[in-house]
């Protein structure tokens, strides 16, 4: 820790805290010629007085000391440098030359680096986190989610926004200026994790838009969907990401959903992310765009049915044998066109409800089952969730729920269907949005506009 300082809630103090907070079980080495000690760890004056090579040299001292500190680290074996200095491309045309030449010295020095202006790496699966910023502090719920932010506070807070919507992690880095590693490597890396089965960017630009390209369809190959949130969409957006990125040669000019046919989830918010990583990380593939939708409202119907046409999914007729199957089961008054209502009589007869979601999960031409759930609870409620999770072990198709029920008075059917591992979502525009995703990667979406 180059730049180390006593007060542990200074930028050079915090990734000691912070390790030391996680249990991390390797070495610290602080670096401050000022200190004799830091944090109850020996403190060395530079880098040649450590008596080993490091595997990160984390460097937080002004922009004019770090090319030596990176000639140093090179000539110690290091490997790997994070820079948090700032005083870069992000100042100007001067700071441009200075990341050049940054840059230069690393590749010189056999050092990978990521930065310069950022705020650090997690690796949330074994509890190692530096950087500097409150988040780097907390524990995260793990998980098989990895991501990249080239802002390095917004990054922070989407780990945290993510984790609170049940979100697991494995790894974040926070990418800076990206002088030298870039996103599309970084997210390369992360391909060849095992523990990793999702990855996520927060891009405002790409200095190589082609390799990230390739990284997508071999992310497709490995069935580890990536889900990229552009920014910088509007004139006055883009002007801002410009400005803030500061990544030399970056390409900002390009839409959110440039990557579609790559299989690439493009993602409007942190909601929205954790809406489509639900289904990633849990459905199988849809075969095809056919929605088949069951609900307990006619409402709920009407909005799947529109949200789906404006997604490009398909609400098609069912099967003939689809209608009679229900037609015995179900009162006179349900639709049993698609959308299927089965009407609140659901809750007094949860049977017909169940009926109806085999039949058309069986129907040959549906590829994915939404079911609307509305606000049904007691019985009824666990009715449903036992026949929705056997459809889930005996069906190749992706099924999502829509369910606004109070947890509190269905709390046993809400565990039957996380214990299956079927998404459950708030409303059916969330739901329509699980199913869209799953077809973005599967690469059968339809080619329609992204919704900014």
């Amino acid at each position: 820790m180059v730049g180390a300082s006593r007060n542990p809630a200074a930028i050079g103090g915090q990734p000691i805290a912070f390790l030391q907070k996680q249990n991390f079980p390797g070495q610290i080495f602080p670096v401050n010629p000022k200190y004799d000690e830091v944090a109850g760890l020996r403190c060395f004056a530079d880098l040649a007085a450590i008596p080993e090579a490091s595997d990160i040299v984390v460097v937080a001292v002004a922009s004019r000391f770090v090319e030596d500190v990176i000639r140093a680290a090179g000539q110690r074996g290091c490997d790997f440098a994070i820079v948090f200095s700032a005083g870069y491309a992000e100042t100007g045309r001067g700071g441009c030359k200075r990341q050049v030449q940054l840059a230069e010295v690393a590749r010189e020095a056999g050092i990978t680096l990521i930065g310069p202006n950022c705020q650090g790496i997690m690796n949330i699966a074994e509890g190692i986190h530096i950087g500097f910023g409150a988040p780097y502090g907390l524990s995260y719920r793990k998980g098989g989610f990895a991501l990249t932010s080239q802002s390095g506070a917004f990054g922070n807070s989407l780990v945290m926004d993510l984790d609170s919507r049940e979100i697991g992690f494995s790894r974040y880095i926070s990418m800076g200026n990206e002088a030298d590693l870039t996103t599309p490597e970084c997210l390369e890396a992360f391909l060849g994790l095992e523990d990793v089965t999702a990855i996520g960017a927060y891009v405002e630009g790409l200095s190589n838009a082609g390799h990230f390209r390739r990284v997508a369809r071999k992310a497709r190959e490995k069935g580890k969907p990536i889900l990229l949130w552009k920014v910088g969409t509007s004139i006055a957006g883009a002007r801002a990401a410009a400005a803030h990125t500061a990544n030399l040669r970056a390409e900002t000019d390009f839409p959110p959903d440039a990557f579609r046919s790559d299989g690439v989830i493009d993602v409007r918010n942190a909601r929205d992310m954790a809406i489509c990583l639900k289904a990633l990380q849990a459905c199988p593939l849809p075969q095809g765009r056919r929605v088949g939708a069951v609900t307990v409202s006619g409402g709920a119907g009407i909005t799947v049915a529109d949200c789906c046409e404006n997604a490009g999914l398909q609400i098609g007729d069912l099967a003939e044998a689809t209608m009679d199957r229900m037609r015995a089961h179900l009162p006179e008054f349900a639709s049993l066109r698609n959308p299927v209502d089965v009407t609140g009589s659901a809750a007094n007869d949860p049977e017909s409800l169940a009926t109806a979601l085999s039949a058309v999960v069986e129907d040959p031409k549906v590829d994915s089952l939404i079911l609307a759930l509305a606000a049904i609870t007691g019985n009824g409620a666990k009715i449903a969730a036992h026949e929705i999770a056997r459809i889930r072990e005996t069906s190749h198709k992706p099924v999502v729920v829509s369910w606004n029920g109070p947890r509190e008075l269905s709390g046993e059917a809400f565990a039957i269907l996380e214990d299956a591992g079927i998404p459950i979502y708030k409303a059916p525009d969330e739901a329509v949005r699980a199913i869209e995703a799953l077809c973005i990667f599967a690469g059968i979406a339809e080619a329609v506009p992204c919704q900014g």
